[in-house]
Formats: structure tokens, sequence, C-alpha cells
């Protein structure tokens, strides 16, 4: 872990974001969290959706699942994922336009415990897409546990994605009007 995603944790931590329950509800394929740029969440994929048991079609998963809705009008930037408990090994992934067990993976992270996986968006497609964070049925560990995510975007980026927004006529997830 660098030193930059170190000062990130314990900026989280002194903010009391880890110490808050985090959310526990609409983590859902139907009803999934928004999240804002360059913000850290905590979820517990606990409280998650249960009707996801494959990931891309072919993944099994362990347990519950944490889902983000993400619209990108103009990709750009990244998300990243840290498991927050040293036995929870999540596998993180980008479904396209659907959330199911069917749906096509966009691209797929594997952090370990303590470990920060990140997906950059500048090869994806302007559109919708659902970031679901679940245990792999494959690996040793806990099938649910706290992690940690954040949406990574630079100024320059943020830019980019309002005019993105508004050529596109889409709603982002985030950011958030200046």
């Amino acid at each position: 872990m660098s030193a930059f995603q170190l000062s990130r944790l314990h900026a989280a931590l002194a903010a009391g974001l880890l110490a808050s329950a985090g959310p526990t509800i609409a983590q859902t394929c139907a009803t999934p969290w928004a999240i804002m740029s360059n913000t850290a969440y905590t979820f517990d994929t606990c409280q998650g959706e249960t009707n996801l048991v494959l990931a891309c079609g072919v993944i099994p998963l362990a347990g519950r699942a944490t889902v983000v809705g993400l619209n990108l009008p103009y990709p750009a930037g990244s998300v990243s994922v840290l498991s927050l408990d040293a036995n929870y090994q999540p596998i993180a992934f980008l479904l396209r336009a659907s959330c199911s067990n069917s749906a096509t993976c966009a691209d797929v992270v594997m952090p370990g415990p303590g470990m920060v996986g990140t997906i950059n968006f500048s090869s994806l497609d302007s559109g919708s897409y659902f970031l679901v964070v679940a245990a792999d049925a494959n690996t040793t560990g806990t099938s649910c546990g706290h992690i940690l995510v954040t949406a990574n975007v630079t100024p320059e980026q943020e830019g980019l994605m309002y005019e993105g927004v508004f050529r596109s006529g889409m709603t982002p997830s985030w950011p958030s009007p200046p």
C-alpha cells in the first residue's frame, strides 16, 4: 500500500467514516447506492444483494454483494476498493447496463485483505455501470465483510465529465455540481 493510500485511509479513520455503520440499505441491483467523487464510503457487504451468485457469468460468489450504480457519460478517473477485514477477500467487478448473474463484465479486480484494488474508467464506453463487490467462492476467508470504496477523479477529469453530461443528457452519479 502506498503512502498516499495509507494517508487516505488514515484520513477516513480520523473523519470517523469507519466508526459509522455505513450504508445498510440501497445496496442491491434494484436500488444501488450512489456515491460522490473523491469521497470514501464504507459498506458492509453482509447487508447487500442476495440474488447474485455469479460474477460475469462465470465466477461463483459467496455471500452477499454491495452494489453501487455508476452513470459515466464521460468515463474518467477510477474507483478503488479496500477490504477492511483481515479475513475478507472480495472481488470487485463492473457490470455494463445490467445487474444480473449473466451480465458482461467491463472490468474485474481482486484486492486481497488490506489491499487496494483499482478499476480505471478511461478504457470504458460511456454508459451506466454497476460496481459489485462480493466474496469469490474460490478463495478462503469470510463470505462478507467491510469495504472502503472511493471514486477518484482529478479536477480536469471532473470538467470532462461535466461536458459529457451536457452533451449526452445523462444524469451522473457524481460529481456534485460546483
